[in-house]
């Protein structure tokens, strides 16, 4: 079984400044692909997680996903033999107040 996981969109925007001109708030927006691809002769059901810091959103998701505690993002896919398939999932972090 092979997972591959890629950013590939990045972004930062609501850019809040403090009192004196530093940044005291931004919002990071990262959108994933991850492409799974069973190499085995059997069927399998693939669970993955990936840790986000503390109060993550998940915003859009191709595939059914769960949170999992406060920093953890859980989705499952059931794979046939040989089959490959794709998701992408959008999540955004906030930081500051």
């Amino acid at each position: 079984l092979l997972l591959e996981r890629v950013l590939y969109d990045y972004k930062r925007d609501n850019i809040m400044l403090g009192p004196h001109g530093s940044v005291a708030a931004f919002d990071e927006t990262f959108s994933f692909r991850a492409r799974a691809h069973n190499t085995r002769g059997i069927p399998v059901k693939l669970e993955a997680e990936q840790v986000f810091p503390a109060g993550f959103k998940l915003d859009e998701s191709t595939a059914p996903m769960e949170t999992v505690d406060k920093d953890v993002l859980r989705f499952y896919l059931n794979l046939a033999p040989g089959e490959e398939k794709s998701v992408t999932y959008i999540v955004t972090v906030h930081h500051g107040n």
